[in-house]
């Protein structure tokens, strides 16, 4: 994906007996026994792509003005639209996932039983055009059951309330009986 690594190397110095602290006139710092911290260390600097991070925010609140008109008109394709930029949103997203990722994969859901709460209520509803959606809806929480293992390794995502809330509503959507085996 569009992120980089770079290593950050932090070395702690003292001057030289000069009084001198620069690149001729540093010495490196000698651990006296006992001491507790570290003189050397190494961090791996991640750096994403804001063409990209901003690409994916685009996306993501192009899905949030659809959904918003879409329930707000009680128009299934606006809603199904939704989802798919929703989705379009998750494409980039970093390895270990983010919260932008996790979000819109809610939202993908969310859109989808949204609409399918409305082809439902509509006169005659066409049973093949519901059930194709209920298994839209089953794949996009897979999906996001596919994803978790590479979400438990960014801790900080895994601890949000957010996190939480959003694997529990997918849980309880896939465990209703709604969208039938």
């Amino acid at each position: 994906v569009d992120q980089q690594t770079w290593p950050l190397v932090l070395e702690l110095y003292f001057p030289n007996d000069q009084d001198e602290c620069n690149d001729e006139g540093t010495v490196p710092v000698i651990l006296p026994t006992g001491v507790a911290f570290k003189t050397k260390e190494e961090i791996p600097l991640k750096i994403l792509s804001t063409e990209v991070t901003n690409a994916r925010q685009n996306a993501f609140d192009r899905a949030r003005i659809l959904y918003v008109e879409g329930t707000g008109k009680s128009r299934p394709d606006l809603l199904e639209q939704a989802s798919i930029q929703f989705l379009e949103s998750t494409r980039t997203a970093p390895k270990e996932g983010d919260l932008l990722e996790v979000e819109a994969r809610w939202w993908v859901v969310v859109s989808l039983v949204q609409a399918l709460r409305f082809k439902e209520r509509q006169p005659g509803p066409d049973q093949n055009v519901i059930a194709a959606l209920k298994q839209n809806i089953r794949g996009r929480i897979a999906e996001f059951e596919s994803r978790k293992l590479e979400y438990t390794k960014n801790a900080v995502l895994i601890s949000t309330d957010k996190y939480k809330l959003i694997d529990a509503y997918m849980t309880q959507i896939k465990n209703s009986g709604r969208l039938g085996p």
